[in-house]
């Protein structure tokens, strides 16, 4: 199935790439570009004479706590429309994935109060449980580290048994992180279906995710890890124009492949009887 998925990526990305890559480019700048105008903003109207002389005149109290609003709406605001527009991309690309062009005004789809508050509250939900399961995943191998830097502070092992708690708690991190990646990669259909039917509630659509991914998601993180060889090439800039959109493509037809493996199959009223005489609910046992 990833060969499949990684040939049709790259069939959908030819003639495509720069493109995908100018509009990834955009929904970043527009994401963390906004959020570092605010952040911007914010410091120099902690250093600016206007604050001080508000503090001079007014109650410190007061002002520090119209200050915190302003700012907490703001940030609100912020993520509210960067949400939008990580939807808005990510709906380029599942556009793209089935086979249609995929146009740049697609990425300010969402970019209306409603959508954009649904958008927040997927990727804050998603986000929320790949921390989650990441503390959960990681707890043992916590421990492990834990009693291993225990033994090597209160007693004396042979270099060989630290070696091997070491080596241990190491291939635990591997398993652990592995695991973890199956676990989270459950709410990568999530996006896709809010996309498909905007109406949808945030909760349905990670169930729908839970459900039609599932069987899957060890493809799903094979085809991951096969990206490293692409990641480690981008250590030049140049492949940077074709390795992003063509990760973020591939990505994008492995759900949308995920979620209509899973399609229905319409049932024939009758089971195994050709000549229609009972029911299927009606067979002898």
């Amino acid at each position: 199935m990833n060969s499949k998925i990684r040939l049709e990526s790259k069939y959908l990305l030819s003639k495509n790439a720069l493109r995908l890559f100018l509009i990834s480019l955009l929904s970043m700048s527009l994401r963390w570009g906004n959020l570092a105008l605010n952040l911007t903003g914010l410091y120099f109207l902690l250093n600016s004479d206007f604050l001080k002389n508000l503090l001079s005149d007014y109650n410190n109290a007061l002002v520090y706590t119209c200050v915190v609003i302003l700012y907490s709406i703001i940030f609100f605001s912020t993520a509210m429309t960067a949400s939008a527009i990580k939807l808005g991309e990510q709906f380029v690309y599942f556009t793209r994935a089935q086979r249609a062009k995929g146009q740049i005004r697609l990425l300010f789809k969402f970019l209306h109060p409603k959508k954009s508050l649904k958008a927040l509250k997927l990727y804050f939900t998603v986000n929320f449980m790949k921390i989650f399961w990441l503390i959960y995943f990681l707890s043992p191998v916590g421990v492990c580290a834990g009693c291993t830097a225990y033994l090597y502070n209160i007693s004396y092992l042979s270099p060989d048994v630290y070696f091997v708690l070491a080596f241990g708690t190491a291939l635990l991190l591997s398993i652990s992180t592995v695991v973890w990646r199956v676990a989270v990669l459950r709410y990568s259909a999530a996006p896709y279906y809010i996309c498909l039917k905007p109406e949808l509630q945030v909760k349905e659509a990670i169930k729908k995710s839970i459900r039609f991914t599932d069987g899957l998601l060890t493809e799903g993180v094979l085809l991951e890890y096969s990206f490293s060889g692409w990641i480690l090439s981008c250590i030049l800039i140049i492949p940077l124009f074709y390795v992003v959109p063509y990760i973020k493509l591939t990505k994008s037809v492995f759900v949308t492949k995920s979620v209509f493996s899973h399609s229905k199959i319409p049932q024939n009223k009758y089971s195994v009887n050709l000549l229609n005489l009972l029911k299927s609910s009606e067979h002898i046992n």
